[in-house]
């Protein structure tokens, strides 16, 4: 289970630090960045493969979600130097973290830090997400990919329910 979520410069959140329990609610006025936080755990899921090998970097267009490029996720005022985006989790009493410098046109963003193992969470299938632009009604909708239907995953949208 995760403990703690600490996200720098990412989207809404420009430095955030939410410590987590068996339930967790998370509540706000719209764009005060609830989405964020779990954005952040999706493009991490979709910058790993099923086994747990990352890519190079943060994927920030994939099967969760789609935030566009570096520019995008890169949080309001973040340090004009340094435009790095960190995500950092604690499960089972370990730290991870990983790092990634904002290249504006970008993307997917290069790990200057990532963990050397995997941790639980992120591979997880008990994971979904399902974002608040669900899908309308329509007389035919897509065939969920093998994996998706080995995993039970539902989609972003709802899909492949």
């Amino acid at each position: 289970m995760l403990e703690r979520i600490h996200l720098q410069n990412f989207k809404a959140s420009r430095d955030v630090d939410i410590r987590t329990s068996p339930l967790t609610l998370l509540a706000g006025l719209n764009s005060s960045g609830k989405s964020s936080i779990l954005q952040a755990i999706a493009a991490l899921r979709q910058s790993y493969g099923p086994t747990g090998n990352a890519t190079a970097g943060l994927v920030l267009g994939g099967d969760l979600v789609q935030l566009g490029h570096g520019r995008d996720v890169l949080s309001e005022g973040a340090d004009d130097v340094e435009d790095v985006i960190t995500f950092e989790f604690q499960e089972g009493g370990k730290s991870y973290r990983w790092a990634c410098p904002s290249i504006a046109d970008a993307n997917e963003l290069e790990f200057r830090e990532a963990p050397p193992v995997c941790p639980e969470f992120v591979l997880s299938p008990h994971f979904q997400l399902l974002l608040a632009d669900r899908v309308s009604p329509a007389t035919l909708y897509p065939q969920a990919p093998h994996q998706a239907r080995a995993n039970g995953f539902l989609g972003p949208r709802g899909e492949y329910t």
